[in-house]
């Protein structure tokens, strides 16, 4: 048996002004492109950090740290030897027989290695950088005057994180060593003629003369190979963290909903269960007495008390006295 202390009242509608419906067309559309809309001081943040800063710190670490390598003395050239040895051995070239061209293309694929481990050292400031993009945003359209009418546009910007980061740095990688096995020989080609147009020498390099070419001509030919691969991947690194923040950021935004969500419905659902008390059963061998009794035990209004004499045909092992009823009223 169930008594219920408390009703549910439908709700109605609160007074006062009605909230007038966005517009579907025009407000949407317009809506949509203020969305879109970045501000010029988070434009301008973009060039500093990644043309400048990271290009510029990247390029010029990747071609102290190749040209040791390839050309220098001691540790840095001895472990890129053996990295070239490794790759030339490796089923990357399996398919060029043994000659000046396969130790060429070895020693090609280990500086794009190198300048890729370098690269990556130098993303952690790119990543400190991003986690103060809104203040310096911010900072560069104040002294411009260029501030925002709606400051939320800031906040619309990728968050970008250490996952984002890391996995568009991965993501570079493996669409750099596509490019180098499809391309790269053409790339080595085009920074030897580059050096040798700067240097006005003749280096063959098919020839290995690179070695003794000069400090100049060996700056020059790693330097132009460098400009091209850390443009490629400063791009690619900005085109992919970006996009990696973008979707993790959606995904932490809708789990966010669906915890919030989920929250809600069990509240309502708790204060809807608060509303009914849930009375056991009666055990069958109660009394009709006792089940009276039970009847008006959680009830506030007042009870009739009358007496009643059971039927001529109800037999009541416990009594056969009459007995008192309480009706609630």
């Amino acid at each position: 048996m169930v008594a219920v202390n408390d009703t549910i009242e439908d709700k109605k509608p609160e007074t006062g002004e009605a909230k007038a419906l966005p517009a579907q067309g025009a407000d949407k559309s317009s809506n949509s492109h203020h969305r879109k809309r970045r501000t010029v001081g988070n434009i301008i943040f973009d060039f500093i950090v990644y043309p400048l800063v990271t290009f510029g710190a990247i390029f010029v670490a990747s071609v102290w740290g190749t040209r040791e390598g390839r050309y220098g003395k001691g540790w840095a050239n001895e472990q890129y030897n053996n990295l070239a040895e490794v790759i030339e051995k490796s089923p990357l070239l399996k398919n060029i027989p043994a000659s000046a061209e396969k130790t060429r293309n070895a020693k090609g694929h280990a500086m794009v290695l190198v300048s890729f481990l370098v690269g990556t050292l130098l993303t952690v400031p790119a990543k400190l950088f991003e986690d103060s993009r809104e203040k310096i945003s911010q900072f560069i359209d104040r002294v411009l005057g260029t501030e925002p009418t709606d400051p939320s546009q800031y906040a619309k910007e990728p968050d970008q994180g250490w996952r984002s980061v890391i996995g568009g740095r991965v993501a570079t990688f493996a669409t750099v060593l596509v490019i180098d096995k499809l391309i790269g020989g053409k790339i080595i080609d085009a920074s030897a003629k580059t050096a040798n147009f700067f240097t006005k020498q003749n280096i063959d390099l098919k020839a290995l003369e690179d070695v003794t070419a000069g400090s100049k001509w060996q700056t020059g030919f790693v330097a132009a190979f460098e400009g091209i691969y850390t443009a490629l991947c400063t791009t690619l690194l900005y085109g992919f963290s970006r996009s990696f923040a973008k979707i993790i950021n959606k995904k932490e935004e809708d789990q966010e909903r669906r915890t919030l969500a989920k929250a809600v419905t069990e509240a309502v659902t708790n204060k809807a269960k608060r509303k009914v008390d849930y009375l056991p059963e009666e055990p069958e061998n109660k009394t009709l007495e006792e089940q009276n009794k039970r009847f008006v035990t959680n009830t506030s209004k007042p009870a009739m008390r009358f007496n009643t004499q059971p039927p001529s045909n109800y037999t009541d092992k416990a009594s056969s006295q009459p007995r008192e009823m309480e009706i609630a009223v």
